[in-house]
């Protein structure tokens, strides 16, 4: 392994950890609008777990919000897969998110200035596309 695939690999065990912290502690933002939610996670965590995003996740260069029913769910999934072995008791529940409820999610997405259609595919740092 070269000394960029170990800073990588290093990188990614850190956002590992910080990500399973975040669920642990209720820390993870949960966007809540009228008939749909989204987790809005650093894209770091995204690339720390090696997931496959879909069109239905919108991001930033630092931040994606995964959608609930597909992306979120993966995301929740392959935390709890790395971390299960250490915490037999770890899960993603609805107490690992602080909600916050949006009524005009089209405001909300404009002010974040969010892009969309990029999946499906990974983001970020392990990207080399990006």
């Amino acid at each position: 392994m070269n000394s960029a695939d170990e800073y990588i690999a290093r990188k990614d065990s850190v956002n590992r950890v910080i990500a399973y912290n975040a669920a642990r502690n209720g820390e993870i933002e949960f966007i809540e609008s009228p008939g749909h939610g989204w987790a809005k996670v650093p894209v770091a965590w995204v690339d720390a777990l090696d997931l496959i995003v879909s069109r239905c996740s919108p991001y930033t260069a630092e931040f994606i919000w995964l959608e609930e029913d597909c992306d979120l769910r993966n995301f929740a999934a392959e935390l709890q897969n790395h971390f299960q072995g250490n915490d037999p008791d770890f899960k993603v529940t609805w107490n690992s998110f602080k909600v916050t409820y949006v009524e005009d999610v089209d405001w909300y997405w404009e002010e974040q200035d969010v892009r969309w259609g990029k999946g499906p595919g990974t983001l970020g740092l392990n990207n080399p596309a990006y």
